[in-house]
């Protein structure tokens, strides 16, 4: 009993800071219209990380946010869609969220092997592309077995090509002569960040960004599955090299 308590009273000053972190940035999000808390939490991470040393007391605290605190704020982001929801958007709908999750993480993957990029970062990109940004590469890393060095270059691609892409969609959207409803519909089908989503749809209008918004939760749902079998495979490839004698190399 007294070891627990110690163990929780160890957490609080790491637990605390991340909390003040996470209140800062959702305070400058709501200051910049667009601009995901989650990506300028991690940007203050990074820039705390290399520019000043943090304090022993905070190591525990702050490992238990990054992976506790982390997945369950990623299942509570699941949550604000319903089924019905879901269903509401209609089998061609659903088709499109399941193809545009499927093919961006396919290709992705391809393109990484081809420039010759890890295994394990190429995973992590793939999920980023592919289903909610920023989230899904900090869900991802413990199933891919990244490194926080391959962690950070996936998120800084997730930061850059999400904010281009909250311009560029809605201007090739209204270059095409799209109706709001179908923008909408390619707006959250490949924006990464729900942030970003909400930036570019708004910018289309009201229509364009509901249905943004509802197709990108719906590829939030993807993110378990595809975690599911990302340690599927990576348990599969650890145990084929056990069993043959060779060295398994997590970024092979």
């Amino acid at each position: 009993m007294v070891g627990s308590v110690r163990e929780t009273t160890h957490l609080i000053p790491g637990v605390a800071v991340c909390l003040l972190v996470a209140g800062v940035s959702w305070l400058v999000s709501g200051a910049i219209p667009g601009l995901s808390a989650l990506l300028i939490a991690i940007l203050l991470g990074a820039l705390w990380r290399n520019l000043l040393p943090l304090p022993e007391t905070l190591n525990s605290g702050v490992d238990f946010s990054s992976v506790k605190l982390l997945r369950t704020g990623i299942i509570l982001l699941g949550f604000q869609l319903s089924l019905s929801t879901i269903l509401d958007l209609g089998p061609g709908v659903l088709l499109v969220v399941l193809m545009s999750v499927a093919v961006t993480f396919g290709a992705t993957l391809w393109i990484g092997h081809l420039m010759g990029i890890g295994l394990a970062q190429r995973l992590l990109i793939a999920s980023g592309f592919s289903i909610c940004g920023a989230a899904a590469v900090a869900a991802t890393e413990d199933a891919a077995r990244a490194s926080k060095e391959e962690t950070a270059t996936a998120l800084a691609l997730v930061v850059f090509f999400g904010t281009l892409m909250i311009p560029l969609v809605p201007f090739m959207g209204h270059l095409l002569g799209l109706p709001d409803e179908s923008l909408g519909m390619w707006i959250g089908g490949s924006t990464h960040e729900v942030a970003q989503v909400v930036a570019a749809g708004g910018a289309v209008g009201g229509g364009a960004l509901a249905v943004a918004v509802t197709v990108k939760l719906a590829r939030v749902l993807m993110l378990a599955p595809v975690i599911a079998g990302i340690t599927v495979y990576m348990n599969r490839k650890g145990e084929q090299a056990r069993v043959s004698g060779r060295p398994w190399c997590r970024c092979s």
